[in-house]
């Protein structure tokens, strides 16, 4: 979250033992930019700020994911809202219920990473957003 999805973008253009990275709604910082990714890259967002990393989305060269989920805010990307719901009486948590959020961004991660790093066939991101229809999805430079 945050910058740790920073850093592995950062970190994939430094280090080529990376193969593929994942932003889990945190802001794109770095040589990014001017290095673009050509691992294959998935950035999740909140939906207040789901355009955040359009200009790092648009240069990836590798296959790369942009998706974002209704009814979350930053904090639903972590496990706070399994702490209290002062939380979400505060704004900073979404309307989403937190586990639903937390299956979301499981099952997401775990088939990107199934099918770049596994190299399992996997046809997930064709058929199962309709179990999801809360996640909008959106890729290029994929089979």
């Amino acid at each position: 979250m945050a910058f740790g999805g920073a850093a592995t973008g950062e970190l994939a253009i430094m280090d080529r033992r990376i193969r593929a990275g994942i932003n889990l709604d945190g802001s794109q910082w770095g040589d990014v930019l001017d290095h673009p990714l050509e691992i294959p890259f998935m950035y999740f967002h909140n939906e207040p700020y789901q355009n955040t990393n359009d200009i790092y989305y648009s240069k990836v060269v590798g296959p790369v994911y942009r998706g974002y989920i209704e009814g979350t805010e930053h904090l639903n990307f972590c496990d706070f809202g399994f702490f209290s719901p002062a939380f979400k009486w505060m704004g900073l948590l979404g309307e989403i219920d937190p586990y639903r959020a937390a299956k979301i961004l499981n099952v997401y991660t775990q088939a990107f990473f199934d099918k770049h790093l596994k190299v399992t066939e996997t046809n997930f991101f064709q058929v199962e957003f309709k179990n999801y229809p809360e996640v909008h999805f959106k890729s290029r430079n994929t089979d």
